[in-house]
């Protein structure tokens, strides 16, 4: 492989903020006393949509079931455009896939950050 295939290589590797989205994922109100350190939790999520709406990055969020875990933080809630109401733990099944090609569209690169996001999505 040469140096320019290895650049070329590497540099379609790394980030970029043209192709990203943020998908905040359940940072409810009910659910943060919970979380360890849950007000730090939310404030770093802030900063990181913050830093997500500097670079152009959409930001979107999900929540579990709003009607009984009641709605995400009101911090992030109004950092994300868009916020996905969800009754399944797998969000494509409430329309994730969806809302991301609206949202988003021509997007390939979704960074998550969450409340139990390995288990939300």
């Amino acid at each position: 492989m040469t140096t320019v295939e290895r650049s070329a290589q590497h540099e379609a590797t790394l980030m970029n903020a043209e192709r990203s989205v943020l998908l905040l994922v359940d940072y409810q109100q009910r659910l943060l006393p919970a979380i360890h350190e849950g007000e730090r939790v939310v404030a770093e999520a802030a900063r990181l949509a913050d830093a997500a709406h500097e670079l152009g990055v959409p930001v979107l969020g999900t929540e579990q079931n709003p009607a009984g875990l009641g709605p995400n933080t009101e911090a992030l809630r109004r950092r994300c455009s868009s916020t996905l109401a969800k009754m399944h733990f797998d969000a494509c099944e409430d329309g994730l896939l969806q809302l991301l090609q609206t949202a988003a569209p021509g997007r390939s690169d979704i960074v998550v950050a969450g409340c139990e996001a390995h288990v939300c999505l």
